[in-house]
């Protein structure tokens, strides 16, 4: 298969439904994705909690099914999993996803309701012997990962790549030290087991700073696509202002010959990225500090092993709850005024 390119586009709220319909054809949507199989939506919803730019917003979901139905898609999943720390059933109410799902006459669907099994990658970097329990759904299934642009502190950055972490079991936090090397491995699952892969990326707000969860919104105004999860999320990090190649799943994932990380070799589509830089600083708020430094101490047993964990979820989630209130809304209200934000309230 010719190289793959990743397409970005500017973007407004009066021009999004147009401007994902000449995104998708650039990106050579119908190249890869065929209506008679199935098409997984990986929904991303990273709190349980409505934050701008923390979880697909509702026009993007809204934009790409309006796209598969067009082209008559038979079978259509909206996917997301449960964590720890993470509603899923509760995210997709106050995101407004479920509307979005009415309106289309589909219904969520939880990966933990659904069935699980081994699969076996050629090669493994992390995954151990009984670590590879994935949803069946996926298999020979067409996946379309549905992030947003935002700062993460465990990764730098997650975009496409990431957003498939949400396929590992509720247990998945036990890989965060070893996370850039679990992405590598889920991609390599994926190209193996599903029929396709395409990142449909909203930028239209971005986080900076604390993410996933604790950062701050700013509107940007973006939307990228791709078939190749590596060369999509590079174009992304060159636009948060990162060196794609020294993030280290994006450079593992060149290395090992998963995708195209080289920016000079990348086939960028639509809006060039040679000037747009977001100068985005990542940084990690108190819960992902306390979890990256007990994790690489040794007291990793008795905090993630036991049932003290239950005590360090319960700080993490009112720890958060409290940040919302505190700081959170007042961004919140920011970006309410501006289009997105009128957009949101009329889902």
């Amino acid at each position: 298969m010719k190289e793959l390119p990743v397409a970005v586009v500017k973007t407004s709220p009066q021009a999004y439904f147009s401007d994902v319909a000449n995104l998708l054809r650039m990106a050579e949507f119908d190249r890869l994705m065929k209506p008679s199989f199935p098409a997984v939506l990986k929904i991303n919803i990273t709190w349980q909690e409505y934050y701008p730019s923390c979880s697909t917003p509702p026009w993007q979901l809204d934009a790409i099914l309006m796209e598969l139905k067009k082209r008559e898609f038979r079978e259509i999943h909206a996917v997301e999993n449960l964590t720890v720390v993470t509603d899923p059933y509760r995210g997709m109410e106050t995101n407004k996803l479920n509307n979005v799902l009415e309106k289309y006459g589909l219904k969520f669907e939880c990966l933990v309701e659904g069935g699980w099994e081994t699969m076996n990658p050629s090669k493994c970097l992390v995954f151990g012997q009984g670590d590879k329990l994935m949803p069946t759904i996926i298999r020979n299934s067409q996946v379309v990962h549905l992030p947003t642009i935002k700062c993460h502190g465990h990764s730098q950055m997650t975009c496409a790549m990431k957003n498939a972490f949400g396929f590992l079991k509720e247990v998945r936090h036990h890989y965060h030290l070893d996370i850039h090397e679990i992405l590598v491995d889920l991609l390599r699952l994926q190209q193996e087991y599903c029929r396709s892969l395409f990142a449909f990326v909203d930028g239209t707000i971005a986080m900076d700073g604390g993410g996933p969860r604790t950062g701050i919104p700013y509107v940007k105004n973006y939307i990228v696509a791709g078939g190749d999860m590596v060369a999509v999320d590079a174009v992304v990090a060159k636009m948060m202002g990162f060196e794609p190649l020294k993030i280290d799943f994006i450079r593992i994932a060149h290395d090992e010959g998963l995708g195209n990380a080289d920016l000079s070799s990348i086939n960028v589509v639509g809006e060039g990225i040679s000037n747009i830089n977001f100068h985005f600083k990542t940084k990690k708020d108190p819960v992902i500090y306390l979890d990256r430094l007990f994790r690489g101490s040794f007291l990793e047993p008795l905090v993630f092993r036991t049932l003290l964990f239950r005590a360090c979820v319960f700080g993490s989630h009112h720890y958060r709850n409290l940040w919302l209130k505190i700081v959170g809304r007042k961004h919140i209200k920011r970006m309410m005024r501006t289009e997105w934000g009128k957009l949101f309230q009329e889902y």
